[in-house]
């Protein structure tokens, strides 16, 4: 299903590993959410997670419902 999410907030899927076993995404330029809100500490922390969690509720409902 993360193949064919399409939001700002969420790293594009390329694929997975088989040994060991991992999954692949985009390279993002600000490194990942951590190191992101470490460089940048004013960042809207509430934003950059609560944003992609709206947008999966919207156009995935089974995800709001696990939630």
């Amino acid at each position: 299903m993360w193949k064919y999410l399409t939001h700002p907030n969420i790293v594009p899927f390329i694929g997975v590993t088989s040994a060991p076993s991992q999954l692949v995404s985009d390279w993002m330029p600000g490194g990942d959410l951590l190191g992101y809100i470490e460089a940048f500490p004013g960042a809207d922390r509430l934003g950059l997670v609560s944003a992609p969690l709206l947008y999966l509720s919207r156009t995935h409902p089974v995800i709001s419902y696990l939630m």
